[in-house]
């Protein structure tokens, strides 16, 4: 669904991207607090939207842990 080909980081009002097409590593650092901000919360979201999974083996093949509704 996402082609994510970078890595953001987000510390303090810092938000770090970076990259590496072709082995080329490439790096920004943005200082901005509503930025970093913003991205924090896109992460929340995302994250509150995941579901576990179980590692079975070595492997790394797993399987969906289904949530319990909450009442």
């Amino acid at each position: 669904m996402l082609q994510i080909r970078l890595e953001l980081i987000m510390y303090n009002d810092v938000l770090a991207a970076f990259a590496a097409p072709a082995g080329e590593l490439h790096c920004a650092e943005i200082r901005n607090i509503e930025l970093t901000s913003m991205q924090i919360q896109i992460f929340d979201f995302f994250w509150s939207q995941a579901n576990r999974f179980r590692i079975l083996n070595d492997e790394g093949a797993d399987e969906l842990v289904r949530r319990r509704r909450r009442s």
